[in-house]
């Protein structure tokens, strides 16, 4: 029996959920669309896309050709059977926007009077939930046939600098054949036979957009969730420079366990001498909070997520700052979003409120389609102030893209009991810096009070704008994704990303596992001098 530790994930959703007998029943469609219609439904998709996405230069410019994937894949219908298949096609098409905010939007509610309706009855939100019922339903009837089939696995990989590193320990076994393969840190060289970026390249669009990031510096895209098929070789080179080339499934006992021996623990390998973990160690860590460090002379302030709410309960971020602030020498503020998830700006400009002494201005200049449906739209939805100064503009790094661009300034005003910091504030981001706390991180740039440092977090998000929603005519089918593109200080096409730090910080592995290792065990007083790279970085810096 094969026995997987930690880790060893499924990743498809349509492979993870419970199965349960194929005898249960698929709900019937909540709408009847012929085979015509599905062609319908895709033709106005492409049409939504080409008309509202404004990241098809941009993405043209990495090497990926959305609207060329997307056209490709009409020719799959032919194959589709029923209703639901159809939903599921969909939702591979909309992935392939990569787009980090397009999804299926399942919990769009519908207005009674709609001003305006691009496409077809756009907030008709009749049939969106029972569409996800029925497909999860039908996802799950469907995996009960596959029950016997491996699903693809995570391996834990980290990417530094262009490489894949499995960061963790690991140890294959087969009993029977007494063959073992032990390593950690070890570099993925190549998988079934490929160069690893040359697997990785040719499944862009299969997983959640999400996924995926850009590395500016490299020129390529990479992930952060590298999942794999355990039947087909696997060659890596370990931190010792030896080479193994394996099959995972020829080990039934496969371990990917923490690199770190503190918790390491091998139930299943007898001729190891394994320790209790240290569960009782691990420290709850709320989504946000404010530490004083005395002996730094330090406020460090960090958020998971760019909203106030905490589940029912309410946190006021600001409050807080000023509370644990009052009346302490402060050299130094750090914000950490690293690992942020994303919500609304008001979160951190309430932050930002809290900290500063000066006002802060900055600007931000969104650009839209230049496409008569696109300026109907923002016409009819938002108000005059907010439609009216988009007017027309040509973006030249991306080959004289035809774009409705406002160029509107904001300021960040002090509130009345701030802490009056005038110093530097460190922002700490890294790849999971996300939306709204990567606009956050992003808008750094042009503040001279705050430094961004980090790493990059690879993806285009964060534009002030939420993603827009769109239904097609004959599935209502409903789907969302960002309709505006940040072009702010940008001169070439690489910074509408906005995601590289001033400041780039990349830990060595050890660095990385000892911060990973550590963060859920130790107060903060005692972890961020000690584990925390970018704060040791900082700290090391004279403002």
């Amino acid at each position: 029996m094969k026995h997987t530790l930690l880790f060893i994930l499924a990743l498809l959703f349509t492979l993870s959920l419970p199965a349960f007998s194929h005898k249960a029943k698929v709900p019937k469609p909540p709408f009847k669309v012929t085979k015509a219609q599905m062609y319908e439904d895709y033709d106005q998709f492409l049409h939504i896309v080409e008309t509202y996405c404004p990241q098809i230069e941009v993405r043209m410019k990495t090497g990926y050709d959305m609207m060329g994937v997307l056209r490709e894949r009409r020719e799959m219908i032919g194959k589709i059977r029923n209703y639901w298949e159809f939903i599921q096609f969909m939702d591979g098409s909309v992935e392939r926007i990569l787009d980090v905010h397009a999804d299926r939007d399942e919990f769009y509610s519908q207005i009674s009077n709609p001003r305006y309706s691009p496409g077809q009855s756009f907030y008709d939100s009749i049939g969106i939930s029972s569409i996800d019922a029925g497909l999860k339903s039908f996802i799950m009837k469907n995996n009960s046939k596959h029950m016997g089939e491996k699903p693809l696995q995570s391996v834990g990989a980290h990417y530094f600098g262009g490489n894949y590193y499995m960061t963790e320990y690991y140890k294959f076994k087969n009993n029977q054949t007494h063959d073992s393969i032990c390593f950690r840190n070890a570099r993925i060289i190549a998988y079934d036979h490929k160069p690893i970026d040359t697997y990785v390249r040719g499944q862009l669009g299969f997983f959640r957009p999400l996924f995926f990031r850009y590395d500016l510096k490299q020129h390529k895209y990479y992930t952060h969730v590298l999942m794999l098929d355990f039947s087909k070789p696997l060659k890596v080179i370990d931190e010792d420079d030896v080479v193994h080339e394996f099959v995972p499934n020829d080990y039934p006992i496969q371990i990917q366990d923490f690199a770190d021996e503190r918790f390491r623990w091998n139930p299943w390998n007898e001729e190891e001498n394994g320790s209790e973990r240290y569960y009782s160690m691990i420290i709850k860590r709320e989504p946000y909070g404010v530490v004083y460090l005395a002996n730094e002379k330090t406020l460090y302030v960090y958020a998971k997520v760019m909203s106030k709410y905490n589940g029912n309960n309410i946190y006021n971020m600001s409050d807080s700052i000023k509370k644990v602030a009052h009346g302490k020498v402060l050299e130094k503020v750090v914000i950490d979003v690293r690992d942020n998830r994303g919500g609304a700006s008001d979160f951190w400009t309430s932050m930002l409120s809290a900290i500063i002494k000066d006002t802060l201005k900055f600007k931000a200049e969104l650009a839209f389609n230049y496409q008569n449906e696109v300026r109907a739209y923002l016409s009819a939805e938002y108000p005059p102030e907010i439609s009216t100064p988009y007017a027309y503009s040509e973006i030249p790094y991306l080959n004289q893209k035809q774009m409705w661009v406002n160029n509107e300034e904001y300021e960040i005003v002090p509130d009345s009991n701030s802490v009056n910091y005038s110093g530097t504030i460190y922002i700490f981001q890294n790849e999971q810096t996300y939306s709204a706390a990567n606009e956050f991180s992003a808008l750094a740039r042009q503040f001279p009070q705050l430094v961004s440092v980090g790493q990059s977090t690879g993806i285009i998000a964060g534009f002030g704008f939420n993603p827009w929603a769109f239904q097609l005519k004959n599935s209502h089918y409903t789907f969302r994704f960002e309709t505006a593109l940040d072009v702010t200080n940008a001169e070439k096409w690489q910074d509408v990303f906005h995601c590289e730090p001033e400041i780039e910080v990349i830990p060595s592995l050890q660095e990385w596992q000892d911060y990973q290792t550590n963060k859920e065990i130790m107060e903060w007083e005692e972890f961020l001098p000690k584990y925390d790279y970018l704060f040791k970085y900082i700290m090391n810096l004279k403002d």
